[in-house]
């Protein structure tokens, strides 16, 4: 989640920027819905990041198959919560 987003509610745009050089473009955080929505997205990319990674990388025994995840993916999945 961006920094802007968190003050501004949006990305802004170069012209935002230049229209409030002088003092600074005003404050407006995002609303508490507009903000799930933002963590829900992320998660659903999140979510289909592993789900695609999970897939395409597996590797085969003759018993059994076993996933194989990145250090990175378990230990951003643990801290999720």
């Amino acid at each position: 989640m961006s920094l802007q987003f968190l003050l501004y509610n949006h990305v802004l745009t170069q012209e935002e920027i230049e229209a409030h050089a002088e003092d600074g473009v005003p404050e407006c955080p995002p609303t508490l819905e507009q903000f799930k929505e933002q963590v829900r997205d992320r998660t659903n990319v999140y979510d289909a990041l592993v789900h695609q990674h999970r897939t395409k990388y597996q590797l085969f025994t003759a018993q059994k198959t076993v996933p194989i995840l990145s250090h990175r993916i378990i230990f951003h999945k643990a801290n999720r919560n």
